[in-house]
């Protein structure tokens, strides 16, 4: 036990199960979070966090960081500063988050994504007070590679329920991986819940597809995040073929017909929101099957904006 500091795992670790971890966390500092899994590769396809409980902290939630495989299950995040549910670098694959709770999740910072109407947004730099300038839109759960299974989730407040950001490479000390995130297809995005979230930007999205975090620099040492419509790092081309592997050049074209793929999410719920229900500004093809959307009026008896919004192609 560290202060402010619960659990780094850089060895195979069973099973964290039925824990309580309060005012954890170090904000706006790399790695220090109430649980974390570090680079374990798939070296942890036996383990798992289930049935834990995580309040008042200082710096996320739950961290996958480089590690596949495993099963996040069943466990409470509530006023959380910064992302909760978290994919650190952007190729973690193959784990299962499962019918876990986001609750009251809070900027680290004083800078928070709050956009003019349009789809364009400030873009972020990383600082010393903003280290992950992603965090400026803050939200439950945070998915920077959709290859794992996202299953009955439910997150309540943050700038969205769960975001799902282009990386165009991963991040961090896998920023050399020949592999582009934000390509790879989903395996299971279904029946999860989105509430009270979206106030800040009318195309956020209870459920957004959007959002690049890139280097900015030929040194790949500062990181920049466009919370908005970016179409130099922001755009998906979801493909059949991995273009990486078979040309060893990510950004090759995904030709229609054949090769041409999409993201799905089903069964998936959003309420209380002034934002779309689901939005995309990410140039993704996308098929949404079953989506089941609800929106309010508001006291003042404006309605919500869309329910779902795609600025991209649809499947």
């Amino acid at each position: 036990m560290f202060d402010r500091y619960l659990l780094f795992v850089q060895t195979k670790l069973n099973t964290i199960d039925m824990s309580t971890s309060s005012f954890q966390g170090q904000t706006n500092l790399l790695g220090r979070y109430p649980f974390h899994w570090h680079d374990l590769d798939n070296d942890c396809d036996d383990c798992y966090f289930t049935a834990n409980s995580i309040h008042k902290s200082f710096y996320r939630c739950i961290s996958i960081h480089g590690t596949h495989n495993t099963t996040v299950s069943e466990n409470v995040g509530y006023d959380v500063s910064g992302y909760c549910y978290y994919f650190e670098d952007g190729n973690e694959e193959d784990n299962t988050i499962s019918f876990n709770l986001a609750v009251h999740i809070n900027s680290p910072s004083n800078e928070i994504a709050n956009g003019d109407g349009t789809q364009r947004i400030d873009v972020f730099s990383q600082s010393v007070d903003l280290i992950l300038p992603a965090d400026s839109t803050a939200s439950g759960f945070y998915i920077s590679n959709l290859h794992n299974d996202i299953i009955g989730n439910a997150a309540s407040g943050g700038w969205a329920g769960f975001s799902l950001p282009v990386f165009h490479s991963p991040v961090g000390i896998h920023r050399d991986l020949n592999m582009r995130p934000g390509n790879r297809l989903t395996k299971t995005f279904d029946g999860n819940t989105a509430h009270s979230t979206g106030w800040w930007w009318s195309h956020a999205g209870a459920f957004y597809s959007g959002g690049s975090l890139y280097y900015s620099d030929a040194n790949s040492t500062l990181l920049e995040y466009n919370a908005g419509r970016d179409q130099d790092h922001g755009n998906r081309q979801p493909c059949l073929v991995d273009k990486c592997v078979t040309e060893n050049n990510c950004a090759s074209h995904c030709y229609q017909g054949e090769e041409r793929a999409w993201f799905e999410l089903t069964n998936n719920k959003v309420f209380l929101t002034p934002s779309s229900g689901l939005n995309s500004v990410s140039y993704t093809l996308v098929t949404c099957i079953y989506l089941f959307l609800q929106s309010y009026l508001t006291e003042t008896a404006h309605t919500f904006s869309s329910v779902i919004s795609y600025s991209g192609v649809v499947g």
